[in-house]
């Protein structure tokens, strides 16, 4: 498994779950700023914890190799959604 894989598989979670997010932030009555970062930060949150629990899994599996990647993606996920959730807000707040 390159390290690729599992990447492209988490970034393309992570845009999905960000754009989901903006759309109900805009779509419920609140504040779209305040929503969009709480519904983020949730799935990144989540994303990530799926991404550390697999890479456990493989590593008690002695697959050493995708238990890295996954542990890989989980930090790039953590790195790069965080970003994205205060680039979000940002965003949704302009409306």
């Amino acid at each position: 498994m390159k390290l690729s894989q599992p990447v492209l598989i988490n970034f393309g979670i992570l845009l999905a779950l960000q754009i989901a997010a903006v759309g109900w932030a805009i779509w419920d009555g609140a504040d779209p700023g305040l929503m969009f970062i709480l519904l983020s930060s949730f799935a990144i949150i989540i994303q990530s914890g799926i991404n550390f629990t697999v890479s456990i899994v493989l590593a008690i599996a002695q697959k050493s190799e995708p238990a890295k990647n996954f542990v890989l993606a989980a930090l790039m996920v953590i790195l790069v959604g965080f970003g994205l959730c205060l680039a979000g807000v940002g965003l949704v707040s302009l409306k």
